[in-house]
């Protein structure tokens, strides 16, 4: 048991090895998309979004951050990919809207607490976040609802 052990030990190890954390397929506007995550690249974590199938033109979206990767989804609705990551004391949200010829962040929000993903009465795709100061001071939720090709902030504050 103990050469094994020891054998073990002895291989090396890379610790710049990345690994693929999320993948996510998303038709939008004829084309299929493919997201993907993945952990451990040098510059930190990376979102990459490609055009794979029914492309007008190739699509190659990169981005890297040194957050954490905590989801990926897509509500099959108005071509949107959302994503959540942790980074210190916040959550962050990041929404991508994908149709045949582009790759566009729509809006990247922060949140002090877990982030909701909720419809408006009217079916549109919102996201409930939390803000406030650190502290004792008590946390309100802001509703950001998808109107137009936008999310667009709540007039008045979500309690």
């Amino acid at each position: 048991m103990r050469l094994f052990l020891l054998t073990v030990s002895l291989l090396p190890i890379d610790a710049t090895a990345a690994s693929l954390v999320a993948a996510l397929r998303v038709e939008a506007d004829a084309s299929t998309f493919m997201v993907q995550v993945t952990e451990g690249l040098p510059g930190g974590n990376q979102i990459a979004i490609d055009c794979t199938e029914n492309c007008t033109r190739a699509v190659h979206y990169r981005e890297t951050t040194g957050d954490a990767p905590l989801g990926l989804f897509s509500r099959d609705q108005n071509g949107l990919v959302f994503s959540i990551w942790s980074g210190g004391s916040a959550y962050r949200v990041i929404v991508w809207s994908v149709a045949g010829t582009s790759v566009q962040k729509v809006v990247e929000l922060s949140s002090r607490g877990r982030p909701n993903f909720l419809s408006d009465a009217n079916g549109r795709p919102a996201i409930e976040i939390f803000e406030g100061e650190s502290g004792f001071v008590p946390l309100h939720r802001v509703r950001w609802t998808f109107i137009k090709g936008h999310f667009v902030r709540s007039a008045a504050k979500v309690n």
